[in-house]
């Protein structure tokens, strides 16, 4: 275990001339060039550029001969500050800002969640800036349970707080993951994503305690119930989504190089990428290790791949696809806190600190040891890129005149060794073995010095809140892929059909793509619907969200809005002879029962003894009902619903078998696929639709 050493606080005077500094003979290097050249800096902004520069007394001057002269580094994705389990992150807005500083990180996104800033959005902003040391942008973290009232809280943020980027939970309601991206496009903000699904992750958790009720699973447990796989996935849905959307939006913390193959230009241009440093540095075996603060300490969340690929992650981000990045998804946890996990796994936080170690690890593994990534890309990686994304390029993520004098002098020839003590709050790190030539001379900091070779002049109240201008330059790719597609939907002429008599068609009422009919929606679908090839009746079906699964299976009568007409074969798969009669006598509804029995007789000559018994029961207790055609069908749903939910629960497997293509509005569950699938003759179903919330079916699983 590594102790913390504490930070060396040298008090100077903000008013010095240290507002006024000279950088001679050192090689600058922006993300398209490098060259030799002095730097000269006033105030918080570089003045002027070019070869044995002239500059007035009193400037300090630093001599950056031999070393590279680089743009203060931008991290998409920090979380300072953040909730843990019953519990606060061990890094504040102060100490992750120092260690971002020390790091070489002068500018930092970091993700907040919105409960903490829905009270009074300008105070916290200036808390913030009273305790913070490195200028920073706000993420706010859109609840899991965000409804559509949350697009006003969007573009109240974006009007009148100044917030344009937001953090979307991938488990988010289809139609309400579309409608706020289509807002944040509309307004021109930055939609951020994590490929990770809490509900995947809870799922697998369940799944793995039942299969294995007395194992004592440690931090493990993350590797088992969210693979390499289920991280793709979960790009893959949103991805797809993101098309149909056309909303541009950035990916941070990934841990799969698996994703790169799946990247293309022509395929995802508005898509962007941002990898986790320890991804570069560590892979998912050390969840396996013996001790278990050793694999606590580097879990997090997409947790780290099995077989990370370090050289053709490095490779592609040399490619320069889209604007991608690296960064370092820091959430500071100490070995204490990590300890509240012990006994449930579950309770372990997960989080890395990382924010001081980003651009030395994406250093030493891509420009040292592999020699893939140059000077420049190493800038476009760790900063020019993300201030394009940000919208702030080129006063931050490059050196020029009028740029923002955001600063890190690298010295590539140092044969000390790495001080990787954590300034971050954090008792330990898994980087103490990092191993690079590179050393961190300078950090200036509008206009300040505040790393000095070994030591550190960092004051708090340095830092401000950065704008972020909308419409970024990630929309110039928005517009190329709207411009390319603006060829004309052809729609088909066909002729009329001859043979088709106008009256027996019903059409239903559409609005917004779903069926919202005036009469009942039995009335106007009973015997309308189409069948596959196997007999099977096919769904009505949107789509919902790619976690919704987990959630079905925990709260069926949250999700469940659905009911079926269904016939005499697929009763008797749930029920035996005797209780299907037992259900006649009790419904009383005999001349329906007797009716739909004298229909699968004439279907079916495997249940054709079944349903004799029940025409034969049902005729001799008939009963002088008049009911007219539509209450009738209506009526033997529901007690072939009641039959078959009679238990208030359905097989695991059914469950299993829900698909994702569902929608809030318009749910529909098909028992019919998996009843197929184990006896294709027991898989007639007659009606597939769905039904108002108070439907037999919901109120039997409630």
């Amino acid at each position: 275990m590594v102790l913390t050493k504490p930070v060396r606080k040298v008090p100077i005077n903000i008013q010095s001339s240290h507002k006024r500094i000279i950088i001679k003979n050192g090689t600058i290097v922006n993300d398209d060039h490098k060259f030799v050249a002095d730097i000269y800096i006033e105030n918080d902004t570089i003045k002027d550029i070019g070869k044995k520069l002239m500059h007035p007394g009193g400037a300090h001057e630093i001599d950056a001969t031999g070393c590279l002269i680089l743009p203060g580094g931008i991290d998409l994705n920090t979380n300072f500050d953040c909730d843990l389990v019953d519990d606060k992150s061990c890094t504040d807005y102060e100490i992750g800002s120092r260690a971002a500083l020390i790091g070489g990180t002068t500018t930092i996104v970091n993700n907040v969640s919105s409960t903490s800033f829905n009270d009074k959005p300008k105070e916290y902003i200036k808390n913030i800036e009273n305790n913070v040391c490195c200028d920073f942008v706000l993420s706010v973290q859109v609840p899991d349970d965000a409804n559509l009232k949350y697009i006003k809280l969007i573009k109240e943020y974006a009007l009148e707080y100044d917030i344009k980027i937001f953090h979307i939970p991938v488990d988010l309601d289809f139609e309400i993951l579309t409608s706020l991206l289509e807002t944040i496009s509309e307004l021109g903000c930055l939609a951020v994503f994590k490929p990770f699904s809490k509900k995947i992750f809870e799922y697998n958790c369940d799944k793995l305690a039942k299969k294995n009720p007395k194992e004592k699973y440690g931090p493990e447990l993350l590797k088992y119930s969210f693979s390499d796989d289920d991280q793709v996935s979960v790009y893959m849905y949103i991805l797809n989504v993101l098309k149909n959307v056309e909303c541009p939006a950035v990916f941070t913390g990934i841990t799969n190089d698996e994703i790169l193959d799946l990247v293309k230009d022509e395929i995802t241009p508005n898509t962007h990428l941002s990898f986790s440093v320890p991804a570069l540095y560590h892979n998912a075996t050390n969840l396996l290790n013996e001790c278990w603060m050793h694999a606590a300490s580097h879990m997090c969340k997409p947790p780290l791949s099995t077989n990370f690929n370090v050289n053709k992650c490095v490779s592609k981000l040399a490619q320069g696809f889209g604007y991608s990045s690296v960064d370092s998804n820091h959430i500071g946890v100490s070995s204490k806190q990590r300890m509240k996990g012990w006994s449930n796994a579950r309770n372990i936080p997960c989080g890395i600190n990382s924010v001081q170690y980003r651009m030395i690890v994406l250093w030493s593994q891509g420009v040292e040891k592999s020699g893939i990534i140059d000077p420049c890309k190493f800038v476009a990686i760790t900063s020019s890129n993300a201030a394009k994304l940000l919208n702030m390029y080129p006063k931050k993520g490059r050196i020029d005149v009028e740029s923002i004098a955001d600063i890190v002098i690298l010295n590539t020839l140092s044969n000390t060794e790495i001080d990787a003590t954590p300034q971050d709050g954090c008792d330990m790190s898994i980087y103490s073995e990092l191993d690079s030539k590179v050393k961190i001379q300078y950090v200036i900091k509008s206009g300040q010095i505040v790393v000095d070779n070994e030591d550190v002049f960092i004051h708090n109240q340095i830092g401000k809140h950065c704008q972020v201008e909308e419409f970024s330059y990630m929309y110039d790719t928005v517009d190329r892929v709207k411009e390319s597609s603006q060829t004309k939907t052809p729609c088909i002429s066909r002729d009329k059909p001859n043979d088709v008599i106008e009256d027996d068609i019903i059409v239903p009422k559409e609005t917004n793509g779903h069926c919202t009919p005036d009469k009942p929606i039995e009335e106007e679908f009973v015997n309308k619907t189409r069948r596959n090839p196997t007999g099977v009746q096919s769904q009505l079906v949107s789509s919902i969200s790619f976690g919704d699964y987990a959630e079905i299976k925990e709260k069926p009568s949250t999700k469940l809005q659905s009911s079926y007409f269904i016939n005499i074969s697929m009763v008797s798969l749930f029920m035996s002879e005797t209780d299907i009669l037992s259900e006649i006598k009790r419904s009383g509804k005999f001349d329906e029962w007797r009716h739909n029995a004298f229909n699968t007789m004439k279907s079916s000559k495997k249940y054709r003894k079944l349903a004799d018994k029940i025409k034969k029961y049902a005729t001799t207790h008939t009963r002088d009902l008049k009911l007219d055609v539509e209450s009738r069908k209506y009526s033997i749903r529901e007690d072939f619903t009641n039959i078959i939910f009679k238990n208030g629960s359905i097989k695991k497997e059914m469950m299993e078998l829900i698909n994702y293509n569902l929608n809030e509005k318009n749910m529909c569950l098909s028992i019919g696929n998996y009843l197929h699938s184990i006896n294709p003759e027991k898989s007639e179903i007659e009606l597939n639709i769905p039904l108002p919330q108070d439907s037999p079916i919901n109120k039997t699983l409630k």
